[in-house]
């Protein structure tokens, strides 16, 4: 499963702390893995560190900052128009404003455990559309672009014995095109996985495993070297979970 990345930026040590704990407690709770950066006040970041937040935790008077909570969240937005916030602060005069932004919650302080709660649930939730979406919206490329389809249209890639070309299955019909499955496999997403050194799935069209054999909706069988077997299993675990993160 891919982490869930979070941003927490809060001026208070004790405030910083508390939602430290809560935080990770419920993530705990809720068997969700994340990467969480910390931080008393903002500074300069990289635009590459801002576009990878999806869920930011934000006090908004940040104090010792260069901008506010809601400047900060408007900044994260530009490069990452998914990010979704939540704002934990006393500052309810900023209530209005805030709600203009992907908000999940507008926490007071101190911080209400059960509130936090139902707030975390719902910036999830909303994560996880937006993981569903631009997944859902990936293109595939093959022999060297000149072949152009939506991920979610490729069933499997199986290579063609003794050449150089690949057959891909698609829920409309199959194409055949110079490349291999080595090199296909490096420009996929994580929604795809080897099960063989001729076969490549989406995992979104898996059936069911049924010890090394994956069955694909509509019965088509392919099996699982034993090298991969751990690999795939996993592969398909994780991409059940991060459909509900």
């Amino acid at each position: 499963m891919k982490p869930l990345r979070i941003y927490v930026c809060e001026d208070e040590d004790i405030s910083l702390g508390i939602n430290k704990v809560v935080l990770e407690k419920l993530l705990k709770e809720k068997n969700v893995k994340a990467q969480i950066a910390y931080c008393h006040s903002y500074k300069e970041q990289d635009e590459k560190f801002l576009a990878s937040i999806e869920l930011a935790i934000l006090d908004i008077d940040l104090e010792g900052s260069t901008i506010n909570g809601i400047q900060l969240a408007k900044k994260i937005l530009e490069v990452n128009p998914n990010a979704v916030f939540i704002f934990i602060t006393s500052h309810f005069e900023f209530a209005y404003e805030a709600t203009k932004i992907h908000l999940s919650g507008f926490l007071d302080k101190p911080l209400n455990p059960i509130d936090f709660k139902d707030a975390l649930n719902r910036a999830i939730t909303q994560v996880n559309g937006y993981r569903i979406k631009n997944s859902n919206n990936n293109i595939a490329t093959f022999q060297n672009g000149k072949i152009l389809l939506k991920e979610r249209s490729i069933i499997s890639i199986k290579k063609v014995s003794n050449t150089h070309e690949v057959v891909i299955h698609t829920t409309e019909n199959e194409l055949q095109a110079y490349d291999s499955i080595k090199d296909t496999e490096k420009r996929l997403s994580n929604n795809f996985v080897k099960l063989n050194s001729s076969v490549i799935v989406n995992l979104s069209y898996i059936f069911h495993i049924e010890g090394d054999t994956v069955i694909m909706r509509g019965g088509a069988r392919y099996s699982i070297s034993i090298r991969n077997r751990e690999k795939v299993r996993k592969a398909y675990e994780e991409y059940i979970s991060r459909k509900l993160i």
